[in-house]
């Protein structure tokens, strides 16, 4: 994230990701005032992809079988995305935007 958020580079996050990240960080230690801190602080410097019905009806008709991936992938796409960084590579593999798991993704801007 250290280098997202110092790249030239956009980092572009999908809209319903952000309830998503919330949720886990309240739970996980920040409570709801540091979720909400830490959000505002990645929203500083990273974009939201578009949120069009299109998206949604392409995630909905996707053959990948969780629907939320789904959404991932139309999302990074109507963006137009280069990657989508993930720790859950093998179930993105019918994707249209290249997906890479975090460690390559720091192999590849290290380099």
């Amino acid at each position: 994230m250290d280098w997202c958020g110092d790249s030239e580079n956009a980092t572009i996050i999908a809209w319903h990701s952000i309830s998503n990240a919330y949720y886990i960080l309240r739970r996980a230690s920040r409570g709801d005032r540091g979720a909400r801190v830490f959000l505002g602080e990645l929203l500083s410097w990273c974009e939201i992809a578009p949120a069009k019905k299109s998206s949604a009806f392409e995630a909905l008709e996707s053959e990948g079988g969780d629907f939320e991936d789904n959404l991932q992938v139309a999302c990074a796409y109507a963006a137009r995305a280069d990657l989508i960084v993930t720790r859950n590579a093998k179930d993105f593999t019918d994707s249209v935007v290249q997906v890479v798991t975090p460690s390559q993704f720091l192999a590849k801007v290290a380099g």
